[in-house]
């Protein structure tokens, strides 16, 4: 299946290039590949990304020009509050002509990715607060 997510879709400012999900459904392992095309510059990222539901996402190399590339997102549940979430991610270029020109890209790509995360999950939860509904105050002396 090849999803593109609304929370990070290319009409959202993304200048980058974008990115393509491919889910296998009912696993414990999902496939990710975002391709890039920077002004000219084109390459890609795949990782594979271990589910460990509810807490877990762990994200390693599968293609791409790199070293190394490994991280994970962290989801804590903070009860009615609603969750905290960490992402981490640890990467190396394959070479430093790489780095020097992908770099900043892929930085940019990462940052964008958490920007558009933090950004979706306020609108679901503006939405959710709204759809909930709110009991009229009680007056003083009244049971």
């Amino acid at each position: 299946m090849l999803l593109r997510p609304s929370w990070l879709a290319r009409h959202e400012g993304i200048c980058w290039g974008q990115l393509r999900l491919s889910i296998n459904a009912g696993s414990a392992e999902t496939h990710a590949r975002i391709d890039i095309d920077f002004h000219g510059l084109k390459s890609h990222v795949a990782t594979r990304n271990r589910n460990e539901p509810p807490e877990w996402i762990h994200l390693e190399l599968a293609d791409g020009p790199f070293e190394r590339l490994a991280g994970h997102w962290h989801i804590r549940p903070l009860g009615a509050e609603g969750a905290a979430i960490e992402f981490s991610i640890d990467y190396a270029f394959s070479s430093r002509a790489l780095e020097a020109v992908m770099g900043p890209v892929f930085g940019q790509i990462m940052e964008t990715i958490v920007e558009r995360f933090v950004e979706r999950a306020a609108r679901l939860r503006e939405t959710r607060a709204a759809a909930s509904p709110v009991a009229p105050p009680v007056p003083a002396g009244q049971p």
